[in-house]
């Protein structure tokens, strides 16, 4: 169980460190709003231009939505902006 609970420890520690898509703004200041927009642009016209078709962030429009596991939270607020009503969860276990 105490190898379960450390690889469980370590998963936690590497997303939250270092969230899908924060390699994208290196040299950006965590948490501004150009960090954000350098995410952004590396998330949806760099590294995957086809995403926001494939994902349908328009389509949601009036819809509820909840992620769970959502990062930095990037896709959540492509569907936000774009009229969803959006909800989260992230799942931290703390010991």
């Amino acid at each position: 169980m105490d190898v379960l609970l450390n690889d469980k420890q370590e998963a936690i520690k590497q997303w939250t460190e270092d969230p899908c898509g924060k390699i994208g703004a290196k040299g950006f200041e965590v948490g501004t709003q150009e960090f954000y927009e350098r995410v952004n642009q590396n998330r949806y016209i760099e590294y995957a231009p086809w995403m926001k078709k494939v994902m349908g962030f328009t389509q949601f429009n009036g819809k509820k939505i909840l992620e769970i596991g959502f990062g930095m939270g990037t896709d959540l607020f492509q569907f936000a902006i774009n009229g969803a009503e959006v909800s989260e969860l992230t799942y931290h276990l703390y010991i």
